[in-house]
C-alpha cells in the first residue's frame, strides 16, 4: 500500500477507523439477532423480518434527511459522532432486551444512528482533502467498512465456537427463563439435528464474503 494513504488528514483517519467498528460490530450483531428473537424472546419468523425492515426503512428514509440537515446547521462533525454514538449504545440495549418490541427500538436507535452520520462523514472526508487526495480518501473510509464488514461475522463465529450459546451470562437478558427454557429443551429433545448457532454463523460468513467480493 501506497505510504500515502497514512498522510491524509486526521478526520480521515479517524472516520476510516470509526466506519471499520461500526461495520464490524453491525456485522457482529447480524448474524445472532435473529436466533437471539427466536431463541431467547421466543419470537417468530413475521418479527424477526418486521425488525430488520422497519429499522432499514427508517434508515434509508434518515439517509435522505442527515445531508441537507448538516449543511444546514454546519456541524457535521457532530452530526456523525451522535451517529456513531447512537449505533454504540443501541447495540448492548438489544442484548439486554427481554421483549422483541424492546430489540425493535435499540434496532431503530442503531439504523437511526447509521442513517444520521453516513451523508455529514462523506461530506467531512470531501472537505478535507484536495481534488487529488479524495480518491484515496474515500478508498481508505471504504476500506474501513468493507473490512469490518468481513471481520464481523467471523468474530462472531470465533466467539461462538469458544463459547457455547446456551451458556450465555444471564446478563445479557434481564430475564433468564428464556435461556433456561432454551437450554432444558435442548438437552431434552430426541428430535433430528438442529442448525447450531455456529452452522449459522458460518454460513452468513461465507455470504459475507461473496457479499464482500461481489462489491469489491
Amino acid at each position: 500500500m501506497n505510504h500515502r494513504m497514512f498522510q491524509l488528514p486526521k478526520n480521515t483517519l479517524l472516520i476510516a477507523g470509526a466506519s471499520l467498528f461500526a461495520d464490524m460490530s453491525t456485522e457482529m450483531l447480524t448474524p445472532i439477532l435473529p436466533i437471539f428473537l427466536t431463541q431467547a424472546l421466543h419470537a417468530n419468523g413475521s418479527v424477526v423480518g418486521l425488525v430488520d425492515g422497519i429499522a432499514q426503512a427508517i434508515r434509508n428514509i434518515i439517509d435522505g434527511f442527515s445531508g441537507p440537515l448538516s449543511d444546514k446547521l454546519r456541524k457535521r462533525k457532530v452530526i456523525a459522532a451522535t451517529g456513531y454514538a447512537m449505533s454504540a449504545v443501541a447495540k448492548p440495549l438489544m442484548g439486554l432486551s427481554s421483549m422483541w418490541q424492546a430489540v425493535l427500538g435499540a434496532r431503530i436507535l442503531d439504523r437511526l444512528g447509521a442513517g444520521a452520520r453516513s451523508a455529514p462523514r462523506d461530506a467531512i472526508v470531501a472537505s478535507s482533502l484536495g481534488t487529488r487526495d479524495r480518491g484515496r480518501g474515500f478508498g481508505l473510509e471504504a476500506l474501513g467498512e468493507n473490512a469490518g464488514a468481513f471481520v464481523g461475522p467471523i468474530a462472531t463465529c470465533s466467539s461462538c465456537t469458544r463459547c457455547k450459546w446456551t451458556s450465555a451470562p444471564s446478563s445479557m437478558s434481564p430475564s433468564s427463563r428464556p435461556w433456561r427454557r432454551w437450554r432444558s429443551s435442548r438437552s431434552s429433545s430426541s428430535s433430528g439435528p438442529r442448525q447450531t448457532i455456529q452452522t449459522r454463523a458460518l454460513l452468513y460468513v461465507h455470504q459475507s464474503f461473496r457479499g464482500v467480493i461481489g462489491d469489491s
